[in-house]
């Protein structure tokens, strides 16, 4: 059995050929499916030559991100709008 062409992605002629004559010989030489043999033969290779599908894939997860932190309780954004004359002492430290 001839072995695949394996640098470059697809079969060649050849190897199609080869594949197909023994998928010929196979089914008892039958005439006029040539075109059926060409195919199988031809699906068969590419198969062989397609990654496999049952590779199992690693999926890595990062760390969970942690939450912001909370805002300070000591001042909000509208405490720092009033005019500086309405603040007091304690508020303008």
């Amino acid at each position: 059995m001839n072995v695949l062409n394996k640098t470059e992605m697809k079969p060649t002629r050849e190897e199609i050929s080869q594949r197909a004559y023994q998928l010929w010989e196979k089914d008892g030489r039958k005439i006029g499916l040539d075109s059926k043999y060409w195919t199988e033969a031809e699906n068969e290779l590419l198969a062989r030559f397609a990654p496999s599908k049952a590779t199992p894939t690693t999926i890595i997860s990062a760390p969970p991100i942690p939450p912001p932190p909370a805002p300070s309780p000591k001042a909000t954004t509208m405490d720092w709008a009033r005019p500086a004359a309405k603040r007091t002492r304690a508020q303008a430290r």
